[in-house]
């Protein structure tokens, strides 16, 4: 049996992540367990305090930035829209005209 040192096991989880193979055809092809080698493959994540997953944190502070107005000169009225989609906008003036 090989004792293998954590920069081989790390050399040895980047292989099988580029190899394209799954964990037990790769841990077949060079003789590992399997087990083993997942075993070894979580080790690493939690070392480098890496994980496949990312938490996602709620900002507290979200900066609205005001919306624009829109002014619709229709004969001799104003319209003033404060908050307007483009698609209301234009379902508006198809309304209008």
């Amino acid at each position: 049996m090989t004792r293998r040192s954590s920069e081989d096991w790390r050399a040895l989880i980047k292989a099988q992540q580029s190899s394209g193979l799954n964990q037990t055809q790769f841990c077949k092809q060079q003789g590992l367990s399997p087990k083993y080698f997942s075993l070894r493959k979580g080790k690493q994540s939690s070392e480098k305090g890496s994980s496949s997953f990312v938490q996602a944190k709620r900002s507290s502070s979200i900066e609205l930035m005001p919306a624009p107005s829109v002014s619709l000169y229709v004969c001799d009225m104003r319209i003033q829209l404060e908050t307007a989609t483009p698609a209301f906008i234009s379902e508006l003036v198809r309304c209008l005209a």
